[in-house]
């Protein structure tokens, strides 16, 4: 097996660039026909839900006479958590389900959705609906936020809550771009890899350079390829040396 260098696999890959060219153009034209003609697409739409622990806020105004103080606030945070864990139970999807007159069962409802709160001092929870079109998603996600409210209210019912929601959705898959390029990339680390294997376990002798490399012994000449020498091109001898 040959020794691997940094300037050996330099070489290799040089000499070797048109199959690792074919091999990224080939990869990558795959995954461009794959995104752009065969894989489903997948759009996301997002809405929010408001929460707080009596009062309510709505962006610089207070909707109700009571007093939301630093405590409310607080208290509203800390309960967030346990808001998003209520809207992931299986009841509030069952009500979404019949309101789309139970073309979903709630399993793909649930599927479909992911609830999360925005960030760890926020009252602010976003709820995030997928589908095969930027409209379902937006009436999914819509539908869900207008139901939260009454639902959370349930089990919590100091809580207040105010929802948001979406006019826009935007497609999360497939993102062709980038696929495109991870292919390419990926059938150039493949090719790589095969023409490296197959080349350190070639023992052949194409020449000065292969012969040096291999044996700690002087090389003394070659011998000269007279076809080319005839030809008038002196570019190359047998065993690979070059004028």
């Amino acid at each position: 097996m040959r020794e691997l260098s940094l300037m050996y696999l330099l070489n290799l890959a040089w000499r070797r660039i048109w199959a690792l060219i074919i091999a990224f153009v080939l990869l990558a034209g795959i995954a461009f026909c794959y995104c752009e003609f065969a894989a489903t697409p997948v759009y996301s739409a997002r809405a929010s839900v408001l929460v707080t622990n009596g009062g309510s806020i709505s962006n610089t105004e207070i909707e109700n006479t009571q007093s939301v103080t630093n405590n409310d606030i607080t208290a509203s945070v800390n309960m967030i958590q346990t808001v998003v864990d209520i809207l992931k139970t299986p009841d509030i999807y069952k009500q979404l389900a019949v309101k789309f007159d139970n073309r979903y069962s709630y399993q793909q409802l649930m599927a479909k959705c992911n609830v999360v709160s925005r960030g760890e001092d926020t009252m602010f929870i976003d709820v995030t609906f997928s589908s095969s079109t930027p409209e379902e998603a937006k009436r999914l996600v819509n539908a869900f936020v207008e139901l939260a409210p009454d639902y959370i209210s349930d089990p919590i019912p100091f809580s207040h809550s105010k929802y948001y929601t979406t006019e826009s959705a935007s497609k999360t898959y497939p993102v062709t771009s980038q696929i495109t390029v991870i292919f390419g990339l990926v059938g150039v680390v493949i090719t790589y890899g095969i023409v490296l294997l197959i080349d350190s376990f070639d023992r052949a002798i194409k020449g000065e350079e292969d012969f040096v490399s291999r044996f700690d012994i002087p090389l003394l000449g070659t011998v000269p390829d007279f076809e080319a020498a005839s030809a008038g091109t002196h570019s190359s001898y047998k065993g690979g040396r070059k004028k």
